[in-house]
């Protein structure tokens, strides 16, 4: 019985086409628009009842037995754990026990044509100890994905796996037998698997029929580099898609100055979110967010939208929040946006507009946005665990990387603990960070000491801090060093204490 991973490596044809993994979910009814041909179709469970693939998969012994003749008549080739689920759970079992007992195993066996692998559901104990183990919690498709990404291969994709609890109408019949039979509530759970798996691999993943890879384009300057990268790898970390951050201090696209000082952004990069139709070339969507937030959720969640019947879709305002809407997280169609950034420069110094009611309202030769997008994709200020999909640290004095006093910092730091200790930030880039003023030096203090909340440094750690000057500070002219440490009588007395005691 062949291993999976020593077969693909000695599988010569594997070259000759991309991977795609078919599924039973709703989006397979479109297959044959992507022409099915001009890939290597791995199949999920039934869907081999329906037409001829190079591999068929099953996790289920059951469903091996439900497909044993389809599986013989349309699969090259078939997969199966070293430790087969039966009622939607690993036995004590192995594969080549049931090879003895279901003829269509012992069938392929003879003829090559069965693989298998070690899934992380079977105990240690019983795995055969041949390849790496392959990421498995709830449904067929984990399984599938991690294997051919274990693989090695970098861009993979899929039809028919899609989140809700739909089938496609070609198996119909199957819905009161198999569908959702392992007592989850939908198929979305498997998109969390697919992000560990891809984080992992770094391989890339292209559901047929979303635009992929999401282009998500970030404002920032230079002197935000290290919030970029952290926010960079939240994104990464959470996404079940292919996903391109591209920090728009690298667009190399002169933004002109408007003659009115009053028209100039409020920020270095205000004018930047308007480059994104020219930089997708007119066509499909882009996505728009500021440096200075922090990712917990799937991009896959608002990128997937329902129609494609808008200009600009922005998010929603909190309910009970006292701060005004931003227009911070975008989602553009950019093939219905035709902005232009000299133009609307021109525009501000004709008084066609002025920069607030540009930046409000959004709109320059295009409908006025929508704000469709759920508020968890853009909590100003606001972090509920399980919930926030997107925290923006919208105060510039308090963000966690000059000051040590933002009270959710704790939340950027673990995020910056993780991206080190994954390779996903070096430390190269927090040093350089430090040395050229773009953030506090006692980021490094907390880097080094594991300390997520900034408030827990010692006022004689504080002391590094002392002649730090913000880049915030630059862009108001508040120039002072300093400027971000507590004040007061009280703190004035910690601090002397800590010159004499430098251990407080």
């Amino acid at each position: 019985m062949q291993n999976f991973f020593q077969w693909f490596d000695r599988f010569e044809e594997r070259r000759a086409k991309p991977w795609l993994i078919v599924g039973k979910g709703p989006t397979y009814g479109n297959i044959g628009t992507y022409g099915p041909e001009k890939y290597h179709l791995f199949a999920l469970n039934h869907v081999v009842r329906d037409r001829k693939v190079m591999l068929a998969h099953a996790v289920d012994i059951d469903v091996v037995a439900d497909c044993a003749d389809a599986i013989d008549a349309n699969a090259r080739f078939l997969v199966v754990p070293w430790i087969p689920h039966k009622d939607f759970r690993p036995r004590e079992k192995t594969l080549a026990d049931y090879v003895s007992e279901v003829p269509i195993l012992a069938k392929l066996e003879k003829e090559g044509r069965l693989l298998t692998y070690d899934a992380e559901t079977a105990p240690e104990s019983q795995r055969r100890g041949e390849g790496p183990v392959v990421p498995l919690s709830y449904f067929s498709a984990e399984a599938a994905l991690g294997l051919l990404a274990l693989a090695g291969e970098k861009d993979i994709y899929t039809i028919g796996v899609d989140g809700g609890t739909a089938y496609a109408s070609t198996f119909k019949d199957l819905e009161g037998s198999t569908k959702l039979s392992n007592a989850q509530q939908s198929f979305d759970i498997q998109f969390e698997k697919f992000a560990q798996i891809l984080y992992r691999t770094k391989a890339r993943l292209h559901p047929l029929g979303i635009q992929s890879p999401v282009k998500v384009f970030v404002g920032a300057e230079p002197e935000q580099e290290l919030a970029v990268a952290v926010l960079a790898d939240s994104i990464q970390r959470y996404s079940s898609i292919a996903v391109d951050v591209i920090s728009l201090a690298d667009a190399n696209i002169p933004i002109p100055q408007a003659k009115d000082p009053k028209n100039r952004g409020g920020t270095p990069f205000s004018f930047q979110r308007f480059l994104i139709p020219q930089l997708c070339g007119y066509e499909g969507y882009g996505a728009y967010v500021d440096s200075d937030m922090q990712v917990f959720k799937d991009i896959r969640n608002f990128w997937a939208v329902p129609d494609d019947d808008f200009d600009v879709l922005t998010v929603k305002l909190r309910p009970g929040s006292a701060r005004v809407a931003q227009n911070s997280v975008m989602l553009l169609n950019c093939g219905r946006l035709k902005w232009e950034i000299g133009d609307i420069i021109d525009r501000l110094d004709r008084g066609q507009f002025t920069y607030k009611t540009l930046m409000e309202e959004m709109v320059v030769n295009n409908r006025p946005p929508e704000r469709r997008i759920s508020h968890v994709w853009n909590d100003l200020e606001y972090y509920e665990p399980g919930v926030t999909s997107l925290i923006h640290y919208t105060d510039m004095i308090h963000q966690p990387w000059v000051s040590h006093n933002n009270p959710l910092g704790w939340v950027w730091f673990e995020a910056l603990f993780q991206a080190v200790d994954d390779g996903a930030v070096s430390p190269e880039l927090v040093e350089r960070s430090i040395r050229l003023g773009h953030v506090r030096p006692t980021l490094g203090i907390q880097l080094d000491r594991r300390l997520a909340d900034g408030r827990k440094l010692k006022v004689s750690e504080l002391a590094a801090d002392e002649d730090f000057i913000a880049p915030w500070q630059y862009l108001t002219g508040h120039m002072k060093p300093g400027a971000h440490l507590p004040s007061g009588f009280k703190w004035q007395i910690q601090r002397q204490i800590s010159k004499l005691l430098p251990g407080v």
